[in-house]
């Protein structure tokens, strides 16, 4: 039985657990970096 603390390997990449966290921001950089204008990704009204 694999325990959560166990390596997991997913295509290339190895980790060294089964926890995961999901993203903590809904905005997404472009290529050049994030943007500018510090809350610019925040929604209006939340």
């Amino acid at each position: 039985m694999t325990s959560l603390f166990d390596r997991y390997r997913l295509g290339d990449l190895t980790l060294p657990n089964r926890t995961v966290m999901a993203p903590m921001s809904r905005g997404r950089a472009a290529a050049g970096g994030p943007r500018s204008g510090g809350r610019g990704h925040v929604l209006p009204g939340r």
